[in-house]
């Protein structure tokens, strides 16, 4: 059973985001460009435990699209001013289960500073699941158990450097890249 897990996740992952055959009338040699034929946006492949989700062009309704001011410092050019910056939804997904698999089901550290090639990342904000709102004003509803009131829990402060997603775990980042 833990080996099949390791198996279906993939497939199953392969299966529906498998990719669209798209043809066209093509002038022959002629027709085709020269040098590069291939371009992946991420440096590496990602770990097989991690999923990237969502990375789509994200335009802010409100002032959420300044990722400056509440990451880490992800480069020397982190607070270098950019006429062609553009911000990124990102969302990653971890996507095996706990106890699913041995090695599926291991907390997974990436880091988002190297993620992408081509574009340098600028600024990194995480985000609720949605993206609409900073992830340091998301107000959770807090239970009473039968135990006593529960904490509330800070949220960490953020290090693009080392992002850590558990079996899972979902996370949404807004990205300003170059």
């Amino acid at each position: 059973p833990e080996a099949a897990a390791e198996r279906h996740r993939p497939l199953a992952q392969e299966l529906v985001l498998s990719p669209y055959p798209l043809l066209a009338p093509g002038g022959g040699a002629a027709g085709r460009p020269r040098g590069l034929t291939e371009f992946s946006g991420l440096r590496g492949e990602l770990p097989p435990n991690l999923h990237l989700l969502t990375l789509t062009p994200w335009e802010a309704e409100e002032d959420t699209s300044d990722t400056s001011d509440d990451t880490s410092d992800t480069s020397a050019t982190h607070h270098a001013p950019s006429n062609t910056s553009a911000t990124l939804l990102l969302r990653l997904e971890h996507q095996f289960e706990l106890g699913e698999s041995a090695n599926g089901s291991q907390p997974v550290t990436i880091d988002l500073t190297s993620l992408f090639s081509g574009f340098p990342l600028l600024g990194v904000q995480e985000m609720s699941l949605g993206g609409d709102l900073p992830l340091t004003e998301v107000s959770r509803l807090l239970w009473t158990p039968d135990t006593g009131p529960t904490q509330r829990r800070p949220v960490p402060k953020l290090d693009p450097q080392r992002v850590t997603l558990r079996p899972m775990e979902i996370r949404t980042f807004l990205v300003r890249v170059q």
